[in-house]
């Protein structure tokens, strides 16, 4: 095996991590009035987020051969002059239709930072040092969409959903611009076969059967979703049925989402094998999801007073997004720790799991009437799923050494 590269700088991973989180959350605070706007009803303005997780998902599954072939600073530099191309598309739009069709391309131009962001890792780092990075990674990946909608409802406020998308077309260019000056490539080894139909088949056909990728991106998938429900019906019961302002809701996202920086504080310390860890990160999501979902069915059926309903609303989402943040970074890691020479391909595909989870959850909570319950719903959803992944991953015989793993965790 090569020698990693030396290091990417933590900044540009972060901020190559960041925009498409950002992309996603910084509209939250904009959607009633675009809705507005438009004159369309709030089911057809969540459509602009599920358009951009359509369009995530799809890209997820381009980049990573493509960089596996060609390097991964050309890749980088022609999705982010893409996606801040999009963004200028969507602030020129005057139709519901040309907007959607904007989101969905920006979405599988924004999915390469996040991509390859994680290959870039892969390149660079050594296996047990990957959960300390990607866990600082995820991290400040969390903190764009805390700020996201507080910035968003700054906008909002002061210059209108327009502007929201303007800023979002000038911080790619940004980000290119960095990438021209400071990033060196960081593929030694271009692989000729990265693109044929007949490679890719075989090298995902691999990774499927190996339970060692498998099991943790099944887990990631399972959170995605659960968080992405989450993402696309908060705005619905913050602002609309509990009465906060763009920049209220702001300020609430960002506590929720600062939980998710706690966790991953946490999730940095794990040790890192092949299954247990990611494990036992799968059984705290199971059981604090249980405690998200009473707080969260508190929520619908306490209306009347509704800053109590606000405040039992932002808690349980506290919770679920901390233990996503202990979750994931380790769930990420343990299923990308044996594929350096296919880093772009299994990158990929695990953020096609993980963003395919996010797009079914995204567009399946629009069917559910009430969206305070919709998302209880889907937290449970995803609990479940994770627990029948613990159930095939870790025998009931082995359960005192996750047991044992889990105090190594929070000790």
């Amino acid at each position: 095996m090569p020698a990693p590269a030396r290091p990417t700088p933590l900044l540009l991973l972060v901020l190559l991590a960041a925009l498409a989180p950002l992309s996603m959350d910084a509209v939250l605070p904009s959607l009633p009035a675009l809705g507005h706007a438009l004159h369309i009803g709030a089911r057809d303005a969540q459509k602009v987020i599920t358009a951009f997780m359509v369009g995530f998902s799809i890209g997820q599954i381009v980049w990573g051969p493509l960089a596996d072939r060609f390097g991964r600073r050309p890749v980088l530099l022609a999705c982010l002059v893409a996606f801040a191309t999009c963004n200028v598309g969507i602030v020129l739009s005057s139709s519901l239709q040309a907007i959607l069709l904007w989101r969905a391309l920006a979405g599988v131009t924004a999915c390469a930072g996040m991509v390859l962001s994680r290959t870039l890792v892969v390149d660079t780092t050594a296996p047990n040092d990957r959960p300390r990075v990607i866990g600082a990674l995820a991290s400040a990946m969390f903190l764009a969409p805390a700020l996201g909608p507080v910035l968003g409802g700054l906008l909002q406020a002061s210059a209108g959903w327009r502007a929201i998308f303007g800023l979002l077309a000038a911080l790619p260019a940004g980000v290119a611009a960095y990438i021209v000056w400071r990033f060196q490539e960081t593929l030694t080894r271009p692989d000729p076969s990265a693109l044929r139909i007949s490679g890719i088949a075989s090298t995902w056909w691999q990774l499927l059967r190996n339970p060692y990728f498998l099991r943790p991106s099944l887990v990631v998938a399972a959170m995605s979703g659960s968080m992405f429900a989450f993402i696309t019906a908060s705005p619905v019961v913050m602002m609309k049925e509990l009465g906060l302002s763009s920049s209220h809701f702001g300020i609430a996202y960002m506590i929720i989402a600062a939980t998710f920086i706690v966790g991953a504080q946490i999730g940095r310390r794990a040790e890192v094998g092949h299954a247990k860890p990611w494990v036992v990160a799968a059984l705290v999501v199971a059981v604090a999801a249980g405690g998200s979902i009473v707080l969260a069915v508190g929520t619908h059926f306490d209306s009347s007073d509704r800053m109590v309903a606000l405040v039992w609303f932002v808690a349980s989402a506290a919770v679920f997004y901390g233990t996503l943040g202990v979750a994931m970074p380790i769930s990420m890691a343990a299923g990308l720790r044996d594929c350096e020479a296919i880093g772009g391909r299994a990158s990929a595909l695990q953020g096609f799991l993980q963003a395919a989870g996010g797009v079914a959850a995204s567009a399946a909570i629009g069917f559910v009437p009430d969206a305070a319950l919709g998302i209880g719903v889907f937290i449970v959803a995803g609990a479940g799923i994770s627990l029948v992944v613990l159930a095939f991953a870790a025998p009931w015989r082995d359960l005192p050494d996750v047991l044992r793993s889990f105090v190594r965790v929070v000790d």
